[in-house]
């Protein structure tokens, strides 16, 4: 499949956000906008199935910062429970914190990685700038496996600096860097990556990064993030954790543009 067949197939469930106590509006609207939800999907005070009741209660101690779980449709408990400040953290997460140090530190966005296959907003850069960093950031930890990664024209790779050193790095450490794009620019400073330039409408308009590992549970260890820019500055697409698409989408754009 191409990768809008891709996107228009991936097609995961609506989701919805249970706060213990009303959150603060800020966290609620960063935390709702990064996953997609709509406004009226947003819910206070009901203790969700399989959580305790009374450990349910306890976390009302702290008003200013209560649980929240996210739901997806069609499954009765939670795929997430956790603390606003912790989910609201994650999703806002900035490039930098996400790019820098594996060394005993904990990413941010791990907590996110139970939510599943998640819609791209139309206007959400930051949600896809979090989901890329979170990938990238994984497959810093193997050191091994394959990443593959299109940002649209090649000339906006070549513009961010601190993109083209992580890229550098992750082949440096091991992994096997495979960069897509349309064809404006060389980009001499990509080192060791492996460049796959092209004139297709399909890479000037997508943003891929994807990432199986070769080592352990690599089912554990796969991740994707896909989407298509359709009017200027608006995205569709989805990120994911499912191995099978991305599988899917490592062997599409190795078939097509290798």
């Amino acid at each position: 499949m191409t990768l809008s067949e891709t996107i228009a197939a991936a097609n995961p469930p609506s989701k919805r956000l249970v706060f213990s106590d009303p959150p603060p509006w800020q966290a609620c609207e960063d935390i709702r906008r990064f996953l997609g939800i709509e406004p009226e999907r947003v819910s206070h005070g009901d203790v969700p199935s399989g959580f305790l009741k009374p450990d349910w209660n306890r976390s009302r101690s702290d008003p200013g910062n209560p649980l929240v779980s996210v739901y997806a449709d069609g499954r009765p408990d939670p795929l997430l429970t956790t603390d606003t400040e912790t989910l609201r953290t994650a999703a806002t997460s900035d490039a930098e914190s996400l790019s820098t140090g594996t060394d005993g530190e904990d990413c941010p966005t791990e907590v996110l990685e139970p939510i599943g296959t998640t819609v791209v907003s139309a206007h959400s850069t930051q949600q896809m700038i979090v989901a890329s960093r979170h990938i990238e950031r994984r497959a810093l930890e193997i050191e091994s496996g394959e990443i593959h990664t299109c940002f649209q024209r090649l000339s906006l790779l070549g513009e961010d600096l601190r993109t083209v050193i992580q890229y550098n790095l992750l082949a440096e450490e091991g992994v096997d860097v495979h960069i897509y794009g349309f064809a404006d620019h060389d980009l001499p400073e990509v080192e060791k990556p492996t460049v796959h330039p092209g004139r297709t409408e399909e890479l000037a308009d997508s943003w891929v990064v994807a990432f199986d590992s070769t080592e352990g549970d690599a089912d554990g260890e796969a991740a994707a993030l896909v989407a298509q820019e359709r009017a200027s500055d608006e995205y569709a697409g989805f990120w994911t954790f499912d191995p099978e698409l991305v599988g899917n989408v490592i062997e599409y754009m190795t078939a097509t543009y290798q």
